[in-house]
């Protein structure tokens, strides 16, 4: 059946398999739209993920000594203690500029002393100086001994001169893979001569996109790979050879036809070069051997060779260069590849990459648990606005409900409905929060942990251990304010059990909102799927119907609402004696406690069953949220994604 089918395939780096893991070794690539966290501070987001992933035995001054040295390199000193703040004039966190963001999402790349440095789309969003100075500052990086390779759309001259190789991609497939400064050349040996004063970056670009030029040029490449392929050559190795045939102009290797369609002879042998792999600061390979082994050498010592954003050999003096090189090492990069003792500096043995020596789990959470306290303190709209929402809906119940006299006949109905307000604040505003709060730092979590820079559960048991004491202090904030201006029993002990039931609720409903959030990933979807959730909870509760049709009994005892209420009810009314002007000899327990099969539990066991939902809950959400985030179980994660594609679908 045509467009059926399944395609398989792997990748592979310099002949071994490629995983997310080995790249980690050696390698960091920026995202172009890097997520971060808005409010730390550029000194606080760089130095946290040093403190994530360096090696714990390191001392605390080598990590502040090197975050100030990768800060100074980035020219980050004037705002290393502002916010970074939220992408976008419409932030809620204002903090440093588009180009100061770019070279924070760098630096934070940069702790670990990667090998390879990759970027998409550096200067997307940026205006024309200020990508300028982005590329400038790549450009310095490559000159340091490293690895730079960039992805980039519509360059102007300034931006394209900074870079020694070029690799154009029309339709998935090459244009051309060679030197910058070639590449004038060889579209000219083709028949394409780029216009005077036009910017070869315009020319190439509409190159690209005319057909059937832009076919013609990438069977040109194709052509000129299958001859490098199929005609080896006894003095070079397979690799070399292969890397030789597609650096060297080909205006030599196009195929005839291609030739004499342009109206174009067969010009002279191009002039002798270097590899693409090689530049100024690499050998070219001697023998076969040595070329295979050429670009692993010059990733495990760091050299500049194949750096996409590095200078040309002619631009370049050793001398310079390797000033430049040797100030980097004494300030960033200590350790190095010794080649002559197959060691790298530290004794380490010779390996594509250094294996990451992450700190311990528990310094993990520690390090997350600081930074979500102050993510905490540094949210005004969040904990402000719950705060003050908190306070104002307390005071609002207690003015509504104040002082509930005991003589009426309506007293026991006003107090249960005082409870099942309650119980509605402390069940629809964390679940909403939580809703929210997640689909704002999923995308800074999912960053982080795809880049291995701390484990999922390292995460996971931070937020728990940080966000409870918020939540609690906020909840018994609300309890004292509605407890004693309604007139409660005013035992101590009485109100101790109100504010641990309401506590409970407001976890378990934290986590229900955040499991929605997990799955739907959308702030919308979550919501409306919350509120469903809500409405169910409060239906069946055992306050609004009463009984409970039997078909739907089973709703009520699922619902940790209907614990939570009926815990509230048996704590305030036992004990309690209204004087009822219809019957004096009323008691409030005969009268106004939910039948059973609520009903036939403590106090002391509904608590325990809170207990057991609100711990039962969270190992859920971690389950689920392994699942949504890995990308290994698939069997697990395509599920969810169904899941909550169909929820979107639905509600939107």
């Amino acid at each position: 059946m045509a467009g059926s089918g399944t395609l398989s395939g792997k990748v592979l780096v310099n002949g071994r398999p490629y995983t997310d893991r080995e790249f980690r070794r050696w390698g960091v690539y920026v995202m172009q739209a890097e997520p971060l966290l808005n409010t730390a501070t550029v000194k606080e987001t760089i130095m946290t993920s040093a403190l994530l992933q360096l090696p714990l035995a390191m001392p605390r001054h080598e990590k502040e000594r090197r975050i100030a040295a990768i800060i100074e390199q980035l020219g980050l000193q004037h705002c290393q203690d502002t916010m970074v703040g939220d992408e976008g004039a419409g932030g809620g966190v204002r903090g440093v500029s588009g180009g100061e963001r770019k070279r924070v999402t760098v630096g934070v790349g940069l702790v670990t002393q990667p090998r390879v440095l990759m970027l998409d789309e550096p200067t997307s969003g940026l205006d024309s100086e200020t990508a300028v100075a982005i590329i400038e500052l790549m450009q310095d990086l490559a000159r340091q001994g490293r690895t730079v390779v960039t992805t980039i759309h519509q360059p102007n001259s300034s931006i394209m001169r900074c870079f020694d190789d070029l690799l154009l991609l029309s339709h998935g497939q090459i244009m051309y893979m060679g030197e910058w400064g070639q590449s004038v050349d060889y579209f000219s040996g083709l028949g394409y001569p780029c216009p005077m004063y036009t910017n070869p970056t315009d020319f190439f670009m509409m190159l690209m996109k005319q057909e059937p030029e832009s076919q013609k040029l990438r069977e040109a490449w194709e052509s000129a790979e299958r001859a490098a392929l199929e005609a080896p050559k006894p003095s070079e190795g397979p690799p070399a050879r292969m890397v030789q045939a597609l650096a060297s102009p080909p205006s030599a290797q196009a195929p005839a036809a291609l030739r004499a369609q342009s109206g174009q002879a067969r010009p002279a042998a191009p002039p002798h070069r270097e590899p693409l792999a090689a530049s100024a600061h690499t050998r070219t390979p001697s023998s076969a051997a040595e070329g295979e082994n050429m670009l692993l050498e010059d990733i495990e010592t760091g050299s500049a060779g194949a750096a996409s954003l590095s200078s040309s050999a002619q631009d370049a003096p050793a001398d310079s260069s390797s000033r430049g090189t040797s100030a980097w090492n004494s300030r960033i990069l200590p350790f190095r590849t010794d080649k002559a003792q197959g060691q790298e500096a530290d004794g380490a043995p010779h390996s594509m990459g250094r294996k990451s020596q992450q700190p311990p789990w528990w310094y993990q959470v520690r390090v997350l648990a600081v930074r979500n306290c102050r993510w905490y303190l540094r949210n005004p709209e969040l904990m402000l606005a719950k705060l003050f929402t908190y306070i104002f809906m307390g005071a609002f119940m207690g003015l509504m409900y104040l002082r509930l006299p005991l003589n009426t006949a309506t007293a026991g109905y006003n107090r249960s409905a005082a409870l099942w307000i309650a119980m509605f604040a402390f069940t629809l505003m964390p679940s909403e929060t939580a809703v929210s709060v997640w689909c704002q730092e999923r995308a800074v979590v999912a960053k982080e942990i795809k880049s291995g820079q701390y484990r999922l559960s390292s995460f996971f048991l931070a937020k728990t251990l940080v966000g409870i004491p918020f939540e609690t202090v906020i909840a018994v904030i609300f309890t004292v304010i509605i407890y004693y201006m309604i007139g409660f029993q005013s035992q101590p002990i009485k109100w101790f059990i109100f504010a641990v039931t309401l506590v409970l609720v407001n976890l378990i409903s934290e986590m229900v909102g955040f499991i929605l959030g997990v799955i739907t990933e959308d702030v919308a979807v979550g919501m409306i799927l919350n509120s469903v959730v809500i409405y169910f909870s409060f239906a069946f509760s055992g306050f609004i119907v009463q009984p409970i049709p039997r078909y739907f009994v089973w709703l009520h005892k699922l619902s940790y609402f209907s614990i939570a209420y009926t815990n509230l009810v048996h704590n305030e009314f036992t004990g309690l004696h209204l004087d009822s002007p219809l019957d004096p000899q009323c008691s409030a327990e005969l009268n106004f406690i939910p039948p059973p099969p609520a009903n036939s539990y403590s106090i002391g066991q509904n608590i325990g069953f809170l207990a057991l939902i609100a711990v039962g809950i969270r190992v859920l959400a971690f389950g689920i949220l392994w699942a949504r985030m890995s990308t290994m179980p698939g069997w697990l994660n395509r599920p969810l994604r169904k899941l909550g594609g169909a929820l979107h679908f639905c509600f939107c």
